[in-house]
């Protein structure tokens, strides 16, 4: 009797350990120690009984799992790990700003353009995009457009 307390209670515990891996505690120790716990409970029951009760024991916890996976699905309980709302342009959202005000306005390649770097433009530093041909470190540089967190620079 005791032997199969003990079988249930790790089968139980691991997992318990793994719901908690997954709602509660990130970083997969808590899930790997949950599945041990398992696999400890499947071997302990093919040592202390017979290879058919072992066999037994895996194939329940194998369906037990599977329906376990499904009833979640079902339910909705992998809903809270899934982003549902979408950010789009038009509602104001953008992934940076884009300073319209640089277009037009001169500066300087503070690194080989090549045909990303880094320039100065009204005494701030940026990265920036060469458009066409690469620059030269010192060359002098004008802004010509402007598309989000990308500064598309040209030779002044």
């Amino acid at each position: 009797m005791m032997d199969w307390l003990i079988i249930i209670g790790l089968i139980v515990l691991g997992y318990i350990l793994l719901l908690l891996e997954v709602f509660v505690l990130p970083g997969i120790v808590v899930g790997i120690f949950g599945v041990i716990s398992i696999i400890v409970a499947i071997i302990y029951s093919f040592i202390q009984f017979n290879a058919d009760t072992g066999l037994l024991i895996l194939i329940g916890t194998i369906a037990f799992s599977v329906v376990f996976t499904f009833v979640l699905f079902k339910i909705g309980a992998w809903n809270r790990f899934i982003l549902n709302s979408q950010q789009k342009k038009e509602e104001g959202f953008t992934s940076s700003k884009s300073d319209h005000s640089l277009v037009g306005k001169v500066g300087t390649a503070q690194t080989n353009l090549r045909p990303a770097g880094s320039a100065v433009v009204d005494g701030k530093k940026y990265d920036v995009i060469a458009e066409g041909e690469f620059l030269q470190k010192g060359d002098s540089i004008i802004v010509s457009s402007v598309a989000g967190a990308k500064i598309i620079v040209k030779k002044n």
